[in-house]
């Protein structure tokens, strides 16, 4: 199993946005959370750890691996949102 470290990923910020305007039938942001975990993982435990790639997510949102800066972790990662995300989510707020 990869060893990732979320610490600095803004994957909360992100599930949280994502439930408000794309909740993927999920009952909150912590079930979104959830569903990021399990797809990087999934995907990194099929990756090559010398090449780490770029995981597109189905629903709105990246996660970008990087080679960890700890030697307890084997990856880094930061999740962001997609341009179409961010404008409806900005709409939503009444800013666009």
């Amino acid at each position: 199993m990869p060893r990732i470290d979320w610490q600095y990923s803004s994957i909360d910020k992100a599930a949280k946005i994502l439930f408000e305007i794309n909740p993927l039938h999920r009952k909150s942001a912590d079930e979104i959370k959830n569903y990021i975990i399990g797809m990087a993982t999934t995907y990194a435990m099929n990756s090559d750890k010398t090449n780490p790639p770029t995981f597109t997510g189905t629903a709105g949102f990246y996660v970008s691996f990087f080679p960890a800066e700890s030697l307890d972790y084997d990856y880094g990662v930061e999740v962001t949102l997609m341009p179409y995300t961010v404008e409806q989510y900005l709409k939503s707020k009444g800013l666009m």
